[in-house]
């Protein structure tokens, strides 16, 4: 039965190891993603216009995690004690919610680099879509008189 508990506890202490270890990779990422986006908004600050709705969602998320996570550990006497379960638990919520941060840096990232790369006032044209189909047809219908004329 002592060997039973103890391998427990070496299995959750590794669990929480390999939690926290994702935990670090994820933030790491999330912090590369959001210089790559400030490099990219220092050349040219209206990229800023299209991090914006990304921007708003990672500060929601990012302060109710902060918030959630505050509250625990801030919180004393027994009811700070959890076991093993719970850690797990909590571990696995933040890799969670950092996970949905990091898509959304990255996202943030990636749009402003694909608005940065078509120009931003074809990225701002919402009928830039339109035009480019009407384009298509255009084409398609040139050479098709070109294939019926031979």
């Amino acid at each position: 039965k002592d060997i039973y508990k103890g391998l427990s506890e070496v299995s959750s202490v590794m669990s929480n190891l390999l939690a926290i270890k994702d935990i670090a990779e994820i933030s790491s990422d999330i912090v590369t993603d959001v210089n790559k986006a400030a490099s990219l908004a220092q050349s040219d600050p209206v990229l800023l216009l299209f991090a914006q709705q990304g921007a708003t969602e990672f500060k929601t998320r990012a302060t109710a995690l902060a918030a959630e996570v505050s509250r625990f550990v801030l919180q004393g006497g027994q009811s700070n004690l959890m076991d093993s379960g719970e850690r797990a638990k909590l571990l696995n919520r933040i890799v969670n919610e950092l996970s949905i941060i990091r898509g959304v840096a990255y996202g943030m990232y990636r749009t402003m680099y694909y608005a940065k790369m078509r120009g931003i006032l074809n990225s701002l044209n919402p009928y830039a879509g339109f035009i480019n189909i009407d384009r298509q047809i255009g084409d398609n219908i040139i050479q098709n008189r070109k294939t019926l004329k031979q």
